[in-house]
């Protein structure tokens, strides 16, 4: 044998000889030792064949046991149905009711409509100037919708607008803008809002009156 290969193997026993004498244990027997605590754990955790069944068995009869059956979902759907049907009105029910309240409707409207007539016609003053309070009210609040749909909103002026081209046009110098920019976001104030429902009625005693004077020359 070569002296060089004599070398080499003497080298590898010598390693081999100290791992075996490394391990704790400190014998040769040690890989033996850790292969059998190793099967020994592995066996305690991983459940019998019987133990395995038995979980099995358990789980099937808690299913049965919570599981409605067949028949049991058949008679709640029975139970479901017979409810609906008794809460449920029919479609001649439906149309009964219907009728009955286009005929209350139709005993009722004329003569609340009659009733309006009558008292207009006995107290025009007051019907004329509910009229304007109400006329004044509703334009109010139609003339601060529109100033918003024209584009001034609360974050301010949106782009693309007609408020925008107004604002190119005039700019923001004057009181104009600043002033429906305002009403935009805000709307107008508690007070315009009596301003204007004043001048409705104030505008509906002079309507009153000047068709009192029509009357009366006729």
């Amino acid at each position: 044998m070569k002296f060089y290969l004599f070398c080499l193997l003497t080298v590898v026993l010598l390693n081999s000889s100290w791992c075996c004498y490394a391990l704790p244990g400190g014998d040769k027997f040690s890989f033996a030792f850790y292969g059998n605590q190793i099967i020994a754990a592995v066996q305690e955790k991983i459940p019998s064949k019987d133990e395995i069944i038995s979980s099995g068995n358990n789980i099937i009869s808690y299913a049965k046991e919570k599981i409605p059956s067949k028949d049991e979902i058949i008679s709640s759907g029975d139970n479901i149905i017979s409810y609906a049907k008794e809460k449920i009105p029919s479609k001649d029910e439906i149309i009964s009711s219907g009728n009955n309240i286009i005929s209350y409707a139709k005993e009722k409207i004329p003569p609340a409509t009659q009733q309006v007539k009558e008292f207009v016609e006995k107290n025009p003053k007051i019907a004329y100037i509910g009229g304007g309070v109400a006329v004044g009210l509703v334009g109010h609040a139609a003339v601060a919708g529109a100033i918003g749909a024209a584009g001034f909103q609360t974050g301010g002026v949106v782009a693309g607008s007609w408020a925008a081209k107004l604002m190119s046009t005039f700019g923001t110098g004057g009181s104009v803008i600043p002033t429906l920019q305002s009403v935009g976001a805000t709307g107008f104030s508690a007070l315009s809002y009596i301003t204007s429902s004043l001048t409705g009625a104030i505008s509906g005693c002079v309507i009153e009156d000047l068709t009192e004077d029509k009357g009366d020359e006729k």
